[in-house]
């Protein structure tokens, strides 16, 4: 039995409130936990926070139509390279807290 399969389901059983960090071999299997992920997030009514790449993050913009109107908060996906830039220095992260 894989270590994906045991992670998987203990991410699809963990309370509300938890999140979890998965590292995956291929697109393919990422695309398809992430949808899962987010898919689950957005029927149930949940705030979901994705930081991921231009391109998994395109895999993911279709579940915004399933959103009600005006939706504009309950999806977040965010620019995972943008968001490096903000706590990075010289190529690690800067122990520094930030003044802003």
């Amino acid at each position: 039995m894989s270590d994906y399969r045991f992670a998987g389901d203990e991410v699809r059983n963990a309370p509300p409130h938890d999140h979890a960090v998965h590292v995956y071999a291929d697109d393919f299997a990422l695309n398809q936990e992430l949808n899962r992920f987010v898919g689950d997030g957005v029927v149930l009514g949940e705030s979901v926070i994705v930081v991921a790449s231009s391109d998994h993050r395109e895999s993911l913009a279709a579940w915004r139509d399933a959103l009600p109107a005006g939706d504009t908060e309950s999806l977040l996906l965010i620019d995972a390279a943008e968001t490096l830039e903000t706590f990075m220095v010289a190529g690690r992260p800067d122990p520094a807290p930030s003044s802003t």
